[in-house]
């Protein structure tokens, strides 16, 4: 017997929500280092590390 189907459309919905979630919280965190931090290789490594941190709090929920 065929168990119960995932309707894709479910899914892309997720994704969806999901990809809003990590562009709005990216957008916050770039207007906070453009205003904040002033040399190009710290703007880079905080932009990584938030990045890095909102793709593992988007995987554990």
């Amino acid at each position: 017997m065929i168990g119960k189907m995932n309707n894709p459309e479910d899914d892309w919905i997720q994704s969806l929500d999901e990809a809003e979630y990590i562009n709005s919280h990216a957008n916050e965190v770039l207007f906070y280092v453009q205003s904040n931090i002033k040399t190009k290789k710290k703007r880079i490594k905080v932009l990584r590390k938030a990045l890095y941190d909102e793709s593992k709090n988007v995987k554990a929920e």
